[in-house]
């Protein structure tokens, strides 16, 4: 493994990242309703606009709508995730915002919804709502209607005594997951960590019986570590390990010591400066796992970051009409 390829690779990942995620221009909101698109009337709006304020005073659920010109190619999912944690949408602790998001060019339309409001609206209660409501009057340019239609059957789920209480069993729900996640991270990195350390071993060992003389000590080592296991695990057949791993450590002492292509380049380098140089490309290729390992946890669609609103758990329904 080239390490200077390693190193280009992390660094263009370290750099790409933040760039890409710059370079995603979202409007700038201005208010509970957000026509980009210039589907609703000024009356429309202004309607709308005072009737979601009003709710998420009595409520404090905070449900806004979007409609945008287009989506610029990007995927309608993750454009409104991205969007919903952009605005902060609902209340920091409560979770509870919605996000409607409506893409006129793509004929797509999303329902995202926080933590706090996936017991009430489910995945499966969004799907109806957008199967039922929206699309339908979408289809026939019946935009203010199917968007009102839709917005009081979401208010009629959304009854205030039934968010608290299920604002409070999400909370609950999330704290688990997240618990669960961390030990899961933990223990990879723990398994990470322990093949890096008997990688490095074995390099370790391999380079000392690429430079030594004699086979005989491959032998040795295999003995000493088949007694070490045999009484750790108080294995039965202690013998048999012993003398199996005293038989690998001197065919691989043999092997290392021979002419071979790994062993010429341990000789001409030098043993520790081998031992070295492999520590650096196993550092390398340890960094590319834990990049990806990131990189998967930041992107999956289970959960949100709550930056002083409400989180995004992911949950919703999209469509098209």
């Amino acid at each position: 493994m080239n390490y200077f390829v390693s190193f280009f690779t992390v660094a263009i990942l370290l750099i790409w990242a933040p760039l890409s995620l710059a370079a995603q221009n979202f409007p700038t909101q201005t208010g509970l309703v957000n026509d980009f698109a210039g589907i609703y009337s000024p009356q429309f709006k202004q309607s709308l606009e005072t009737n979601l304020s009003a709710y998420e005073i009595k409520t404090t659920n905070e449900i806004v709508v979007v409609t945008v010109k287009s989506l610029n190619e990007e995927n309608l999912e993750d454009y409104a995730v991205r969007l919903f944690e952009k605005w902060k949408i609902g209340k920091k602790g409560k979770d509870n915002g919605i996000l409607i998001l409506i893409a006129l060019a793509e004929r797509k339309m999303r329902m995202e919804v926080g933590y706090g409001l996936e017991p009430l609206l489910t995945d499966a209660r969004a799907g109806i709502i957008i199967r039922e409501s929206l699309a339908p009057a979408f289809q026939k340019g019946a935009y203010e209607q199917g968007t009102l239609t839709a917005l009081h059957r979401i208010q009629s789920v959304l009854t205030p005594d039934s968010v608290a209480s299920a604002s409070s069993s999400a909370i609950s729900s999330v704290n688990t997951t997240s618990h669960t996640t961390s030990l899961t991270t933990g223990f990879l990195f723990l398994l990470i960590v322990l093949f890096y350390i008997s990688v490095l071993i074995i390099v370790f060992i391999s380079a000392f019986f690429a430079v030594s003389k004699s086979f005989w000590a491959g032998g040795v080592i295999g003995v000493v570590l088949g007694v070490l296991i045999s009484v750790g695990f108080q294995l039965q057949q202690s013998l048999l390990v012993v003398l199996g791993l005293g038989a690998v450590g001197l065919l691989f002492d043999f092997i290392m010591s021979r002419k071979t292509k790994l062993a010429e380049r341990i000789r001409k380098k030098g043993m520790w400066l081998y031992v070295l140089t492999a520590s650096w490309e196993i550092t390398w290729f340890i960094i590319h796992i834990l990049l990806l390992l990131t990189s998967r946890s930041g992107s999956s669609g289970g959960g949100g970051s709550s930056r002083g609103g409400g989180s995004s758990g992911g949950g919703g329904s999209s469509g098209s009409w």
